[in-house]
């Protein structure tokens, strides 16, 4: 009788117990069985398609497939996806079944997980063995099996030899709006592989959790038992945003961490500062030819470097006539640090009737600092107070004929008055004459002055006098007094020859 022709498929991380069980079978001339796998040459590793098509013509030479299940059995092969299948074993045990080859099992310890192509494959099974004295448990074993025909764990509905259906979970991946993560099926009992990660635009994806809450990270070295949900954590992208102080102040904040997409906050603090600048924004370009940027507003995709962008102050002086009257210009616009120009000057020059213009100062009573134009620098708004003398007059006594008194000059303010003191005092003189007052006009033509008189000029007056009368008293010395006893005559002067009205006296001649 032709022996029955076995392929062998077997964990190949443990070929050591495969290569004994071939020799120990080989030993033996009873062994009823040869092995279509046996051969002389060794097939590179990495040769995935000559593998595939070696194994596939000795399974299709074979009546009966060993499958030898190992502590590796159903681990995922690095080159799976060439493979078509998870490993190896599940490649086998395929072609096996399309080839009809009936199927033997066997577990080299009990718990070890069976390959994913063998469940429900209709497989008979021997006893798993202790590996101390593996080679003869095999031969008795397996032998045993080999012999017997193919017995159902259960007969379908079908009619066809099925295994009991083992116990299957899924795994749904809640990747929160990251890439879509297809659910996995897992056998009760056996691990899941983690899948590849997912990913999402501006998030860093950081593991799969247990809850919704993200408290526990999942270990995809547990024990799958139940349909389960993993949830994606993520952690979001951030860029730094730098602030320049550009040529200001660096503030206490220099730079601010923002998530990809979101605004640098409005209440962001501790700005820069710049003495005599106001920040009035932010720009990708120190010199301000950049795009501009808006705390609040412009999203973040980068780290990036901004550059504060000033303005310089501008102060307003207030020009205060202090009494008199402004000029053209009362308000001038000067920039922090510089002066007012002295083209202002005249403009800005005010007016007060019989005053002097002094200058400026910071107060009105003269008790502030001095300001120049196009000297004084300007650090802040600021009033300017015109400061003003009286401009004062000379008022000249003349004599005019008469001998000058011992005040000949007397100085008034503007709009004062001559204190009316010196008109008792100091006069001047004229023998035989009166002072009768002042006159703007040597001959008396001009004007009349009188001590009290509001002065708005240097002016000279005159005095004005009256020569003295004195007064003849014609007595009639026992006449009789003619119409005429009283004669008015002027200091150095005669009795008119041409009086008329003298007095008489009968039988006498005057």
């Amino acid at each position: 009788m032709a022996k029955k022709k076995v392929f062998v498929s077997f964990d190949y991380e443990n070929d050591r117990h495969y290569k004994n069980l071939l020799k120990a079978w080989d030993a033996n001339p009873e062994f009823d069985f040869y092995f279509s796998d046996i051969s002389s040459e060794e097939i590179q590793s990495w040769d995935i398609p000559t593998i595939k098509s070696a194994l596939t013509t000795k399974i299709n030479q074979a009546n009966y497939t060993l499958v030898i299940v190992g502590e590796y059995a159903n681990t995922q092969h690095k080159d799976c996806k060439q493979i078509g299948y998870k490993n190896w074993i599940n490649f086998e045990i395929a072609k096996s079944k399309a080839n009809k080859n009936k199927l033997v099992a066997v577990k080299i310890d009990s718990d070890y997980t069976s390959p994913d192509e063998l469940l429900g494959a209709g497989a008979e099974w021997a006893m798993s063995f202790n590996r101390d004295a593996i080679i003869y448990k095999y031969i008795q074993e397996i032998e045993a099996k080999l012999t017997e025909e193919m017995k159902p764990f259960e007969i379908s509905r079908e009619g066809e030899c099925a295994s009991p259906e083992p116990t299957k979970y899924t795994i749904t991946f809640n990747s929160d709006n990251g890439t879509a993560v297809s659910t996995i099926t897992v056998t009760s009992g056996n691990k899941a592989t983690k899948p590849t990660n997912p990913s999402k635009t501006g998030y860093t994806f950081v593991d799969w959790y247990k809850e919704a809450t993200l408290t526990n990270v999942f270990d995809f070295n547990t024990a799958i038992t139940a349909n389960i949900t993993l949830y994606a954590k993520w952690t979001a992208v951030s860029y730094k945003v730098t602030l320049d102080a550009n040529k200001g102040t660096p503030g206490t904040t220099t730079t601010i961490t923002v998530e990809q997409g979101k605004t640098v906050p409005t209440s962001t603090t501790g700005l820069p500062t710049f003495t005599g600048h106001t920040l009035v924004g932010w720009n990708t370009k120190a010199d301000g030819t950049g795009t501009g940027f808006v705390f609040g507003d412009t999203p973040v995709f980068a780290d990036i470097t901004l550059y504060a962008k000033w303005t310089i102050n501008v102060y307003i002086v207030t020009l205060d006539a202090n009494g008199g009257t402004p000029g053209t210009t009362t308000i001038i616009k000067v920039e922090h640090g510089k002066t007012v120009p002295t083209s202002t000057s005249t403009t800005a020059l005010p007016t007060f009737t019989g005053h002097n213009f002094l200058g400026w100062k910071t107060k009105a009573d003269d008790t502030g600092t001095g300001f120049v134009f196009g000297d004084t620098p300007v650090f802040a708004d600021i009033t300017l107070y015109a400061q003003w003398s009286n401009i004062s007059y000379t008022v000249t006594l003349d004599p005019n004929g008469g001998t000058a008194g011992s005040t000949t000059k007397v100085s008034v303010y503007h709009g004062q008055t001559v204190p009316s003191s010196i008109s008792i005092n100091n006069l001047p003189t004229r023998m035989n004459y009166q002072l009768l007052g002042w006159n703007t006009s040597a001959d008396g033509k001009g004007s009349e002055f009188v001590f009290g008189t509001t002065v708005f000029a240097d002016i000279t007056i005159y005095a004005k006098w009256t020569i003295n009368v004195y007064t003849v008293t014609l007595d009639a010395n026992g006449g009789t007094p003619g119409t005429t006893t009283i004669i008015e005559v002027e200091h150095g002067k005669t009795v008119p020859t041409s009086t008329t009205g003298l007095p008489t006296f009968t039988g006498y001649n005057l």
